[in-house]
């Protein structure tokens, strides 16, 4: 054999050998150590905690001045054992839900009627199909803005699919415009309820004042998160080669399915399938009243999609047997994102059972003290970011982070106003990276796309969102911004 042969063979087996070792490992495995870790700093870090106390709406808050080390309770083999199956039990909401509406997307399909409708919809955009992400994108973030519901998402995500798939985009892209869209509206929040409202409550701020730089960041936040969405759908629409889910089986499964030859005839409904896309409007449209008016959250939705399933799937003509056998499938398509949902709580199970949840948020507030005062909008920025991880709900963070981060503004010369920005871009921005936030993980996994495989798409739009942010705090805190 030629020894060069022998060289290029060695080198090549070299190559693929770094390849491997560089590997990202799964996503249970990084949830699990990132548990790990958490256990092992419940015996280093002080166990403390705050009192709790009515705040706004009947919500439970801190008291900022009560903060005080208590006996440590670190987390032992058994209690570590049991931070999974309490995760999963904690997001139990999150979790079924996911597993439901899978279950009930599947049904539809089974109808026949999303493929017709997507059929439809991709000959409408057939001249011009990259139109449809901005507008997409736009409508997603004014609901979120309004409304603060990034879990829509979740319902998003299985109803443009198809259409994305067709019209020669990708999952990825498909997951983008939900998730980018739904980030930026919820994180501008220019009337959102649930970061907004919530943290000018405990802040002591007029609700919704200051909405004319919020209105601003909502601009700046959406224009390049639809800039960069689309700049990746017309590479993928393009060159399918460079789509981050090539190689992808089950994205090639779906390929097959929705992208139709141009010279097939249309699809044509037989008069059971109009009916059955009449009733599934309906039941769309008493989702939107329920969410915008009567307050719906996944409880409510889960329910509405149960029956929208059997119903929907009754009037297509559908044995019972076949529409249960759609929930299966769907059920077994979502498996791996619904329990990421729960593998993901077990951070903040096992920090809370350390009692160490209370003293990192003291020690943040004391490292923003810390800032030099030009950078003290900045150190709360960073420090709600790097909070976000293991408290995602941005209710959540704001009742346990705002009663301290509002007074210490005071004390280093940032207002209120602009420490309640920091929460806000804090907050929604690390939502759809970090994998202890369960309705992301939910979404990626209704879009048959991996946790590892949107690190590399999202990143480069994080670090630009992450500068915007970072340039209208140190505005606000230049001109003092007080709304």
């Amino acid at each position: 054999m030629n020894p060069m042969s022998k060289t290029n063979e060695c080198s090549s087996a070299t190559t693929v050998e770094k390849k491997k070792a560089f590997e990202m490992p799964h996503i249970y495995v990084i949830l699990f150590i990132f548990s790990a870790i958490a256990a092992v700093l419940t015996y280093i870090v002080p166990a403390g905690q705050y009192d709790r106390i009515p705040g706004p709406n009947g919500r439970t808050t801190i008291d900022p001045n009560s903060y005080q080390v208590v006996e440590s309770t670190p987390v032992g083999p058994v209690d570590f054992m049991l931070a999974i199956p309490k995760g999963l039990m904690d997001a139990g909401t999150v979790v079924f839900f996911t597993f439901i509406i899978g279950g009930m997307f599947m049904v539809l399909r089974r109808t026949g009627i999303i493929e017709i409708g997507v059929d439809k919809l991709t000959r409408r955009f057939a001249n011009n199909t990259i139109v449809i992400v901005p507008v997409l994108m736009t409508t997603f973030a004014v609901i979120a803005t309004l409304i603060g519901t990034q879990e829509l998402a979740l319902v998003y995500v299985p109803v443009i699919l198809p259409l994305m798939l067709a019209l020669r985009f990708d999952s990825m892209t498909a997951a983008a415009v939900a998730l980018c869209a739904t980030t930026a509206g919820f994180t501008a929040g220019v009337l959102n309820p649930i970061n907004t409202g919530l943290g000018q409550q405990l802040a002591d701020l007029p609700v919704y004042s200051g909405m004319g730089l919020r209105v601003l960041a909502f601009a700046a936040i959406l224009l390049t998160g639809i800039f960069y969405v689309t700049r990746y759908a017309l590479k993928v629409k393009n060159n399918p080669a460079l789509s981050l889910m090539e190689g992808d089986a089950k994205e090639q499964e779906k390929r097959k399915r929705y992208q139709h030859a141009d010279d097939e005839g249309a699809l044509a409904a037989t008069s059971r399938q109009k009916w059955a896309s009449l009733a599934a409007f309906g039941f769309f449209a008493t989702l939107v009243w329920g969410v915008m008016t009567q307050g719906w959250f996944m409880m409510e939705m889960a329910g509405l999609f149960i029956i929208m399933g059997v119903v929907v799937g009754l009037i297509a003509g559908l044995k019972t047997s076949d529409i249960c056998d759609g929930f299966n499938e769907g059920f077994r398509d979502v498996l791996v994102g619904a329990m990421i949902c729960g593998i993901a709580r077990a951070v903040a199970v096992v920090l809370e059972e350390g009692q160490i949840m209370d003293t990192l948020v003291y020690g943040l507030g004391n490292l923003v003290g810390e800032f030099p005062a030009i950078l003290s909008a900045i150190g709360m920025y960073l420090a709600q970011l790097g909070f976000n991880f293991v408290v995602p709900s941005g209710s959540g963070q704001a009742l346990v982070t705002m009663p301290i981060m509002a007074p210490l503004a005071d004390l280093v010369g940032v207002t209120r106003q602009t420490a309640v920005l920091a929460y806000q871009l804090g907050d929604g921005i690390g939502n759809i990276l970090y994998p202890t936030s369960g309705y992301f993980m939910a979404t990626l996994a209704l879009a048959g796309v991996s946790w590892n495989k949107w690190v590399k798409f999202f990143l480069p739009l994080f670090s630009t969102w992450v500068a915007i942010s970072m340039g209208f705090l140190i505005f606000a805190q230049f001109t003092q911004w007080n709304g």
